[in-house]
């Protein structure tokens, strides 16, 4: 997560989220303001894979589910309901 590679970040936001790994969520939510939508929606969806509530309760997540990017904007949704 501390790569500067873009990639780099990515492929470990998915592989947290993946094997649901126990991992402080403070060190994914610094993703979802990121600029690259790709980084917000991984991190989002591992959030919530890591604990639904937590996710549920992240005060980002009504800014989210405004995103610029649909993709984010209707995860947020799902997550929210």
């Amino acid at each position: 997560l501390q790569d500067i590679n873009e990639s780099a970040q990515l492929a470990a936001i998915k592989s947290i989220g993946w094997s649901r790994l126990e991992c402080d969520t403070a060190h994914l939510s610094v993703f979802l303001v990121h600029e690259n939508p790709e980084l917000r929606l991984h991190a989002l969806r591992a959030i919530f894979r890591i604990n639904s509530e937590s996710a549920k309760s992240l005060p980002q997540l009504k800014a989210l589910q405004k995103d610029s990017n649909t993709k984010v904007a209707r995860e947020a949704q799902r997550i929210a309901q």
